[in-house]
């Protein structure tokens, strides 16, 4: 769960990722860390994911770029696709660059 607004939710996922961070640290084995994020909205007529929606991918982005300013690598969810098999509805909503 997590605020309503875009802003909102990054804010909580970076401050997330940072605790993260910390409690690694204490950790002596060495092993890296990931900046590995996933944040959705939810369709309020279904109740499913809206991974199309607009502040999903610039949550991407904006959490793309943290994760790049913070050194750390960063991973994150797929192609921002409602499909559920790779047929005609995956190919419209796939991200094009």
């Amino acid at each position: 769960m997590s605020p309503v607004t875009v802003a909102g939710t990054l804010t909580q996922v970076l401050a997330e990722v940072l605790a993260g961070c910390v409690v690694h640290a204490a950790d002596p084995s060495g092993a890296p860390v990931l900046f590995g994020t996933f944040a959705s909205s939810i369709s309020m007529q279904s109740g499913a994911p809206d991974l199309r929606h607009a502040g999903a991918v610039a949550g991407v982005l904006w959490r793309g770029t943290a994760g790049t300013r913070l050194g750390l690598p960063f991973r994150t969810g797929g192609s921002l696709c409602a499909s559920k098999v790779p047929d005609a509805q995956a190919a419209y909503e796939a991200p094009t660059r």
